[in-house]
Order: structure tokens, then sequence, then C-alpha cells
């Protein structure tokens, strides 16, 4: 419904602020995965880079931002090589 909708555009807003997006067990129960998005020369998204593990060792204590910084440095680089090809 509307709240569904809402949250969902929510969450969109800021995994677009943060340029990296996290999900615990929402789509696949036991499932934790990370996503950053691969961008064209526009600047517009046109996919995703994703890792996943299982929500009880993914991500491992004291190691979500470097994660983090590790996906996104993974797809600025596909980007550049998409944009570069």
């Amino acid at each position: 419904g509307k709240a569904q909708r809402a949250a969902a555009k929510a969450r969109i807003e800021a995994a677009r602020s943060a340029g990296i997006c996290w999900s615990h067990g929402e789509y696949i129960e036991g499932l934790s995965s990370v996503a950053a998005p691969v961008v064209d020369a526009s600047g517009e998204a046109i996919g995703a880079l994703l890792s996943y593990g299982p929500t009880y060792r993914f991500p491992a204590k004291g190691q979500t931002r470097r994660i983090e910084r590790t996906v996104r440095a993974a797809a600025d680089e596909l980007s550049r090589q998409l944009k570069n090809s």
C-alpha cells in the first residue's frame, strides 16, 4: 500500500545519497547483501555491483565500512571502464 511505497521511496533516496545499499534478510531470509550502482557516461545507473553472504557472518563484525568502500570502489572502476570502452 501507500506506506510500503513511501518506505521503498525513502530507501531508494537513502541509497542514492550513500552510494551504497544494504539488505539484511528483506528479500531472502538469512541473506545479507550490499550493492553499489554502475553508471554510464551520463551518470545514469545502468546496473549494480553486488556482494552477498549469510547474515550470520556477512558483514563480519567491524567490517561494514571496509566492505562498503570496496564495493563502491569496484563499481566506480567498472563504471569508468564502461565509459572508456
